[in-house]
Formats: C-alpha cells, structure tokens, sequence
C-alpha cells in the first residue's frame, strides 16, 4: 500500500502508541476553548510552532517513515463473508476496531489455507490499527499481547 504524504511530516510524542492514541483529544479545539493562554504569537505556553502546525513543546516534528517499521493494509479474503468460519484463526475486521481499543466479543475465523496467505498481515503487539473507509472511519487501536490474529483492510 503507498501511503500518500509518506514524507510529509508529522507530529509524533517519543511514548508508547497507546499512550499517544488514548492521551490525544479527538477533534479540535483553539487555545482560548481550552483555557491555553497564547504568547504573542499566538502560540499557547507549553506548546510550539513547527512545520505541522502548533503542537506541545516535549513532541517531535519528523516523516513517518523514521518512527514505523512498516505501513500497510490488511487483505480480504476471496470470498469475503463465505469464508469464515465459527473456529479457527482470529481474523480483524474494521468492526473490530474501536476507539482506542480493539472489540474482540464479535471476530471472524479464517482456516489453516487462508491463514498460511496472509502472511503479510501478521499483528503483532504494539500494531497500530486506523480504520479507513467506510462507518468506522478514524477509528483506531493498538494491538495488545491479545490480538494476535491476521488483519483485514478496513
């Protein structure tokens, strides 16, 4: 999968993913909605100007590709629905991931054949899933010692 702004930079905090997913406010707000008072530059104290915009001063401006192993997808089994199964492999879906944390209750199954395919799509603790299509779009989680399963693109 190419991922559109790879080099484009953006703003990362040097802490564990599910700190920075469960710690971040979703949506926006300005300096005066959340009571930050603004220097003369209209930058609120504890935060600084960068090339992404305004962000707190103890996160770093850099290109994704410095601070990930690898951006990809999740794949679709051909056959999509048919080919689950009541036991066997865990296999993600974008329903699966929540806010914050990965909905577990209500997972697909994939066989042995399917399972040895995927291989690109292993999930391993401290994955970072974001939903992108669909109802769920925006959704993310990160991946605990829990969810070891194959993940479907979503």
């Amino acid at each position: 999968m190419s991922v559109a702004g790879m080099n484009e930079p953006l703003a990362v905090r040097e802490a564990p993913a599910s700190y920075v997913l469960e710690t971040q406010p979703v949506g926006r707000a300005s300096a005066r909605h959340v009571g930050l008072k603004p220097d003369l530059h209209g930058v609120p104290q504890g935060y600084k100007q960068t090339e992404v915009g305004v962000i707190p001063e103890d996160w770093e401006a850099g290109n994704l590709c410095e601070y990930v192993e690898k951006v990809g997808s999740g794949i679709t089994p051909t056959g999509g629905e048919r080919v689950y199964k009541k036991e066997g492999h865990p296999f993600l879906r974008s329903q699966n991931v929540g806010w914050g944390n990965l909905l577990l209750e209500d997972v697909a199954f994939i066989d042995d054949v399917i399972h040895e395919t995927f291989q690109s799509t292993e999930i391993v603790v401290d994955d970072v899933f974001l939903n992108i299509t669909g109802a769920s779009i925006g959704r993310s989680a990160v991946a605990d010692a829990g969810s070891r399963a194959r993940g479907k693109q979503g």
